[in-house]
């Protein structure tokens, strides 16, 4: 499925620390929250943490439209958080895109 260019986006974002590593995680993670909230297009950005997995993370986002979540991910805090968090993971990031029926 393709990813419609002018409906709103939900999409969720996974991830999943190594043991020991969850705390780093988080730290880097709740340093987007804010900037991220004020962008345009931004309609929620909320971060989770499971409560009986501490190295489970995952964002809540519903964005505008595809340019602005694709402008998000192109942001310099989003990128830095990407490359800075590649030894804190154990596997990759998980995305689910939804839409609104």
């Amino acid at each position: 499925m393709q990813i419609p260019e002018s409906s709103p986006i939900v999409l969720t974002a996974a991830f999943h620390a190594k043991k020991g590593q969850a705390d780093a995680l988080g730290r880097c993670l709740k340093a987007l929250v804010e900037p991220t909230r004020q962008e345009e297009g931004c309609i929620q950005y909320t971060l989770h943490q499971a409560i009986n997995e501490p190295e489970y993370w995952f964002f809540y986002e519903i964005w505008r439209n595809k340019a602005d979540l694709e402008a998000h991910l192109q942001m310099p805090y989003v990128r830095e958080m990407a490359a800075n968090t590649t030894d804190l993971l154990d596997g990759g990031l998980q995305l689910t895109f939804f839409t609104p029926h």
